[in-house]
């Protein structure tokens, strides 16, 4: 089973999305809506709006095989608070 972490919002502009399995792997990739492969096991969310990536983990059981998973939302901006002195 592939996993991503974490799976559900809210998501916050600087969050790391991180894909994980039950197998020995040889490989992990993220691909986002453009089709834009990052290999690696992490993302990180970069800007505000929308966002949906798949990761991919390359399977190196007896025969090679691939899993997927897939987590979209909406990225907002982090809070800033205004400190006056």
């Amino acid at each position: 089973m592939v996993t991503i972490t974490p799976s559900v919002g809210p998501f916050v502009v600087g969050d790391v999305l991180n894909c994980t399995s039950d197998y020995n792997l040889s490989s992990y990739s993220f691909t986002d809506s453009s089709g834009t492969v990052t290999a690696g096991n992490t993302v990180t969310l970069s800007e505000e709006g929308w966002f949906n990536f798949t990761c991919t983990a390359i399977i190196d059981i007896h025969v090679p095989c691939s899993a997927s998973v897939s987590v979209s939302g909406t990225a907002v901006g982090k809070k800033c608070i205004n400190i006056l002195y």
